[in-house]
């Protein structure tokens, strides 16, 4: 579980310190006696100033690709492996696929244009559009948009180059990485029209550059098309009915057999659910689905007065409402409301007792629907409010808490106490600190440990259920493994830097570029720098 990302700097950076109680104690997750085992592998020499640089972590690891300017040209460098030299590289071009397993970037030649993929250069081009370069969600696919010649443009898929085009843009690949789909014109008419699969779609006046939208299962696919000055939504390839105005607000349910959008017709305005139009109303906001996709809901105003509309039906009016929210499972929904100067927490249609304001965001549920939570204002002071209890006042609740556990059975958030910060898990208020870090307020996922960092004077410590870590000048990027036995997290003591894991200090380096992920094998991996080379270090 990762706590927070607090953005590590290039070899010789010092951690932007974050995370500090009384008494040093040392956090023991797992049994003392399973010490782990640091292991390093080289991975190559940082001879030269590095920049655009591209991390990925994931289940599999961690990688990294950087570009070294020397006197031939620039390098490209993935993991420690130099690639091709080249006279100039594209800096925002340099990508990473979601996985992190493969890179691309832009090379140029002084007068062309060539993509290069994993160290293989591609065809060239006039130019290549930095914003079309995409890999498919699961790392496989890349596609792109080159510039063939004058007004002659084609969309390159896995190498191979599509039919062109006078114009090809937003080109989306589904979820599963199978479908593609992108906008393309051709021809004096200026009608533009989506390609997907490879098949040209109807023509139109104008299509949104927003480009296509893919359902969440991949097999359904919509955009918003224009005919003269009327607008309208197509989904699966068959024209919807048409309107003045479509807001970009299109929405599929999870299983994606329902999809929704707001819609305007003269001064009012409607949802569009399933092809039904939906009231009539002065104003509405954006429809969304509950997680079973049974359900959907939209805040809406008429006469001057607010309300939540769920599956047609509407709620109590009142003065203002925020955006409805579904639990994330089950059907439950949830929004803030105004009644004259206060506010309530309308819970199923339930209102909670009054107060003086609720912030945005709020309420929420945990994961299984069975609680909710918000922060409420009592004249200057702040409370949390879950299951409709009022904890202690505060003088101010730290963003973004209230947070739950992932089994949804407990409960944090962070406070001000005059000039001290504090946690309150479960209820229970913990140490009192100078700061907590941003950010860092976590649960393991089997929801028993939870974790933050906080600061004691000028250092800082890491808090594990209560116990604190070693100090340090600063700390960072802290994680659970999945069963929540093992905790890992960054630190900084003078100008070395650190992992640690179940409480034990691995080997010091001059900066770890990537934070400690926990391997689907049961390894942690993290990629740090010593004396110019790099590492790929491992704990068991």
């Amino acid at each position: 579980m990762r706590l927070s990302k607090l953005g590590w700097g290039v070899a010789g950076a010092i951690i932007g310190a974050c995370l500090g109680g009384t008494g040093v104690r040392a956090v023991e997750l797992g049994p003392a006696a399973r010490r782990p085992i640091f292991h390093e592998e080289r991975l190559g020499a940082i001879v030269k100033p590095i920049y655009g640089v591209a991390k990925m972590t994931g289940p599999d690891g961690c990688h990294i690709v950087w570009m070294e300017r020397g006197a031939e040209g620039v390098t490209v460098v993935y993991d420690g492996r130099p690639g091709l030299v080249q006279t100039e590289v594209g800096k925002n071009t340099l990508i990473l696929s979601p996985d992190g397993n493969r890179y691309a970037y832009v090379a140029y030649n002084g007068k062309r244009f060539q993509m290069v993929v994993d160290g293989q250069a591609g065809p060239e081009y006039e130019f290549i559009e930095p914003a079309s370069i995409c890999f498919s969600p699961e790392g496989s696919r890349l596609a792109y948009i080159g510039r063939k010649g004058r007004g002659v443009f084609a969309l390159v898929v896995d190498g191979r180059e599509q039919p062109p085009y006078d114009v090809v843009v937003a080109p989306r690949f589904s979820g599963d990485g199978k479908r593609l789909a992108y906008l393309a014109q051709n021809g004096d008419d200026k009608k533009g029209f989506v390609v997907t699969d490879g098949q040209e779609g109807a023509r139109f006046e104008g299509i949104s550059g927003e480009g296509p939208i893919f359902s969440p299962d991949g097999r359904r696919l919509a955009y918003f098309a224009k005919r003269g000055n009327r607008c309208m939504v197509v989904i699966d390839g068959q024209v919807q009915p048409e309107y003045d105005q479509i807001a970009a607000s299109l929405v599929f349910s999870r299983d994606a057999k329902r999809v929704g959008y707001l819609a305007m017709r003269g001064d009012k305005r409607c949802v569009v659910v399933d092809g039904r139009e939906e009231k009539e109303y002065e104003r509405v906001g954006p429809p969304m689905f509950d997680s079973e996709s049974r359900h959907f809901a939209y805040p809406a105003v008429t006469g001057g007065k607010a309300l939540v509309v769920v599956d047609g039906r509407e709620g109590t009016t009142y003065d203002d409402v925020r955006k409805p929210s579904f639990s994330p499972k089950g059907s439950r929904v949830t929004y803030a409301a105004r009644k004259g100067a206060n506010w309530v927490a309308v819970v199923d249609g339930q209102e909670s007792p009054p107060v003086d304001a609720i912030a945005d965001g709020h309420p929420v549920f945990n994961a299984d629907a069975t609680r909710v939570g918000y922060v409420a204002w009592a004249g200057a002071k702040q409370m949390v409010v879950i299951d409709g209890k009022a904890g202690p006042q505060y003088d101010l609740i730290g963003a973004p808490t209230p947070i739950f556990s992932p089994d949804g059975g407990r409960s944090a958030y962070m406070a001000r106490d005059g000039d001290k910060w504090l946690v309150v898990v479960d209820g229970q208020p913990g140490a009192l600190y100078d700061r907590l870090g941003e950010r860092t307020l976590g649960f393991s996922d089997n929801g028993r440990h939870v974790a933050y960092g906080a600061k004691k004077g000028d250092k800082w410590v890491f808090v594990v259920d209560g116990k604190e870590s070693a100090l340090y000048d600063g700390i960072a990027d802290v994680g659970f493994s999945p069963d929540g036995a093992h905790v890992a997290y960054c630190v900084v003591k003078g100008k070395e830097q650190f992992v640690v894991v179940d409480g034990q200090e691995g080997p010091a380096y001059n900066v770890v570029l990537c934070p400690p992920v926990f391997r689907r094998d049961g390894v942690w991996e993290f990629l740090a720098v010593r004396s110019n080379v790099l590492y790929r270090v491992t704990a068991k």
